[in-house]
């Protein structure tokens, strides 16, 4: 049956089948991102062609929403295994929208061994020409990211073309990439591609190497090259070898640590599949080594006079700028010296790591966020490379984590097992350790291999953020990466009560800087208009719009949810104050859609007014029902009424 379902449909029962009760319209269509009307023709077309035989039925509630009934258990339970079995098995169901057809022309290509004709493609997925051209132009924006490009050839058809370092960099990241880390998803995952003896062989010399070498990185970094490696054993049979430098010239590699490792990785396979690989391939490796090691001990670090001096000219922007000392925090900067050499190494060759908690990151932690686009704005004016928002986030883990701790901490006996590497590792060991106060003797971290390897565990109690396949000596707990505010800002609220924070923030705003339903089409045009408003209500630096639009040049501030939260890279103003626009349409902003916007100008002087305004902000962003409620009809005094509800609640006070 799964092979009648769209994926919208899939979607919406996989949605659907996460609640017991009624799940909201609104959510539904946010979620799936589309209108009521197409939300109802899909399940109106599900009930009269699937119900029946999938034993269930898509209830609608007056002023509820719609809720899933289950009236034959066996039969559901039967679609539900297809279609977890077909999601991780088969990456091309036919898309139902556009971002599902970009992904799937995008896999496509890559994975291509020769011309594909545009006609074949459009038949395949049932569209138009006009369509299939609209969608092409954004397959190459994404891939363009990548230095690829998608070759036209008359009567042959499309190809992609690049150099080779890029197009593979491009096709683990399109074909690859998980959000979560999950052993067996991600084996399932890769058996599309490639035999399952390849994968767990592959795994294994790669473990061993790196065991018998010292060499430890995180788990996702641990995958990632195993998927790297796999695309360069594929890619080499297929007769396609690196080329391009400094890998054809390696003798600066030669001098590192992890070409012996590469080197000795690669003699590895040589022998147990006969393929050659010449040095090219040797430095590939090696500097995707480079890029993903993690260092573990402060003996490890080498620290060069360059990185000292970028680190201390960061720490006195900070101050200058947020009000936060942390000149005394050596945690920090011995964090971020061992964080800054491989995130150097991975911008040099043109590395790319995916960060699944980036949104999370900007949107929950928006000063530490932008402490971090600072940081990586300095780098890159002392070395010329350029960071992205991916790193942005990792390095935003280390100021979040330097913020909280300026809240005191406590210890615990708990071992973490995250997979996302030391930064996220530490600041959840730092999370746990104040959510359990003094019942706490110490708080460690372990990556999944070595626990694995481990077999038993001295610890109390294991909190794991990935399923565990293999039985421990002690109690296993799931958690997230990134706690719930439900669970971890209650202590946060009591250190920080600010009793006149309400009246501040709804300070910030003006009758005469709200505006609903705007018909502007730009990210440009919105913040000029802002801007312009703005320097009508106070003193301000007249080149604020363009310091609002080189801001987001760095890293977009886009939260999700359909909402942005602009600002310069610097205080700007005599006075904290946001103008707030509605609009009739979502517009594109960095990689997402946004329908509400927030610009702030930032007072120049005043004790932490920034970060006190952007931690306010994040709690009122992450309200959907709030959100939504602005779309659709913004007024000040909706705005401040808001506020006003989520100020109200006893055990959720954002302003503490």
């Amino acid at each position: 049956m799964i092979e009648k379902l769209n994926k919208r449909e899939i979607q919406l029962l996989k949605i659907l089948s996460e609640h017991k009760g009624f799940v909201q319209t609104d959510d539904l269509c946010r979620r799936m991102d589309i209108k009521p009307r197409t939300l109802r023709e899909c399940i109106r077309g599900f009930r009269d062609l699937y119900a029946s035989a999938a034993g269930i039925d898509i209830e609608a509630g007056s002023g509820q929403g719609y809720r899933l009934s289950v009236r034959d258990q066996d039969r559901w339970f039967s679609l539900l295994k297809e279609m977890l079995d077909t999601e991780q098995k088969n990456q091309y169901l036919l898309p139902s929208d556009q971002n599902e057809r970009i992904s799937w022309l995008i896999r496509f290509l890559l994975t291509a061994n020769d011309y594909v004709k545009p006609e074949d493609l459009m038949d395949q997925l049932f569209i138009s020409r006009s369509t299939f051209a609209e969608d092409m132009k954004q397959v190459r924006e994404q891939l363009s990211v990548f230095d690829v490009q998608v070759e036209a050839v008359s009567r042959q058809g499309l190809r992609i073309t690049g150099d080779e370092f890029h197009i593979r960099n491009a096709i683990a990241e399109f074909c690859f990439e998980d959000r979560e880390f999950d052993e067996r998803k991600l084996q399932k995952k890769v058996s599309s591609y490639f035999a399952d003896e390849e994968f767990v062989m592959v795994r294994e010399i790669l473990y061993d190497t790196l065991k018998k070498y010292n060499f430890s990185m995180a788990d996702n970094s641990f995958r990632n090259l195993i998927i790297h490696i796999l695309i360069a054993m594929n890619r080499i049979i297929d007769g396609t070898y690196i080329v391009s430098q400094p890998l054809t010239d390696s003798t600066e590699l030669k001098e590192k640590k992890e070409w012996v490792i590469a080197e000795d990785l690669y003699d590895q396979l040589s022998r147990k599949t006969g393929l050659k690989f010449p040095e090219s391939e040797i430095g590939y490796v090696t500097i995707h080594l480079l890029g993903k090691k993690m260092i573990e001990s402060e003996n490890e670090m080498i620290l060069y006079p360059d990185t000292l001096n970028i680190l201390s000219g960061i720490m006195k922007q900070i101050a200058a700028r947020y009000s936060y000392d942390f000149s005394g925090d050596f945690e920090l900067f011995g964090a971020l010296a061992m964080h800054m050499e491989p995130l150097m190494e991975r911008a040099r060759y043109g590395l790319h790591i995916s960060n699944p908690l980036q949104e999370t990151i900007s949107r929950e932690n928006p000063v530490a966020f932008d402490i971090a686009v600072m940081a990586a704005d300095a780098l890159k004016e002392r070395t010329g490379l350029k960071i992205d928002d991916n790193e942005i986030g990792y390095l935003a883990m280390h100021f979040a984590l330097a913020i909280e701790r300026l809240q005191k901490g406590l210890k615990k006996r708990i071992l973490i097992v995250c997979a996302s590497g030391a930064g996220t590792s530490r600041m959840l060991a730092y999370r746990i350790r104040r959510q359990f106060g003094n019942a706490c003797e110490a708080v460690d971290t372990i990556s999944y291999f070595d626990l694995m390897s481990a077999g038993r565990c001295d610890y109390d109690i294991v909190l794991s953020t990935v399923p565990l396949y293999f039985p421990l000596n002690v109690p296993v707990v799931r958690i997230k990466e990134i706690p719930d505010m439900d669970d971890m800002d209650k202590i946060s609220s009591a250190l920080n009560e600010d009793p006149e924070g309400f009246t501040f923030l709804s300070s910030c705003f003006d009758r005469d800087l709200i505006f609903r339903d705007a018909d502007l089409s730009s990210q440009e045009e919105i913040i000029r208009f802002l801007a312009g408003k703005l320097s009508e209500k106070t003193r301000i630096d007249a080149r604020f719009a363009d310091l609002v639009l080189e801001r987001e040049n760095l890293a977009s501030t886009a939260m999700g949810n359909l909402t942005a939260f602009p600002h310069s890279g610097q205080p700007v103003s005599d006075r904290t104050l946001v103008a707030v626009m509605s609009l009739k349409k979502p517009v594109e902003w960095g990689n997402r859609k946004v329908q509400l916007v927030f610009l702030t100008a930032v007072q120049k002087s005043g004790d932490k007014v920034f970060a006190a305004f952007s931690e306010a902000m994040a709690a009122i962003l992450m309200e959907h029902g709030i959100l939504n409620r602005l779309i659709k009809d913004l007024s000040y005094d909706q705005l401040i009424s808001s506020l006003q509800e989520i100020y109200k609640r006893p055990d959720d006070n954002i302003f503490k």
